[in-house]
C-alpha cells in the first residue's frame, strides 16, 4: 500500500490553478465575462451561487462575495493567446481602462474590477 502512494505522488498532474473573483451578484458577473468578453461558462453551482468560466485555459470560479468589508474592485489578470484578436473583439463591447500598448490591454468589468490581458 506505501508503494502505491510512492508511485502516484511522482505521478504529474494537469491539475489547472483555478482562480476565485468574489462579487455582489455572481450570475450577472457571469453573464457579462461570457456575453462581452467570449468567456465559456462550464459550470454553475446554484445552491452556493457560483459560476465556472473558463479562458483560453484558465478557469476563474465567480462566486458571492463573503463578506461586505473585502474589496470593493480588485485587478484581474488573464493570459491571451491572441492578444490583438481578443482587443478588437471585446474593444467595443466593455469599457476600457488602457488601450493596447505592449502587448497588454485592461478593461473595466460590471463589477468594477480590472481586467487586465497580458500575452501568454
Amino acid at each position: 500500500m506505501i508503494q502505491k502512494l510512492m508511485s502516484l505522488s511522482n505521478l504529474k498532474t494537469n491539475f489547472k490553478p483555478i482562480t476565485r473573483i468574489e462579487v455582489e451578484n455572481p450570475k450577472l458577473v457571469a453573464q457579462f465575462y461570457h456575453e462581452y468578453l467570449g468567456f465559456c461558462i462550464t459550470g454553475k453551482n446554484q445552491l452556493n451561487n457560483q459560476f465556472m468560466l473558463q479562458f483560453n485555459g484558465q478557469i476563474f470560479l465567480i462566486g458571492q462575495k463573503q463578506s461586505e468589508f473585502s474589496d470593493d474592485s480588485s485587478i484581474i489578470l488573464f493570459k491571451s493567446k491572441q492578444i490583438e484578436v481578443d482587443y478588437y473583439r471585446i474593444c467595443n463591447k466593455v469599457r476600457l481602462q488602457s488601450p493596447l500598448q505592449n502587448n497588454t490591454f485592461s478593461v473595466i468589468d460590471c463589477n468594477g474590477n480590472i481586467l487586465q490581458f497580458l500575452k501568454e
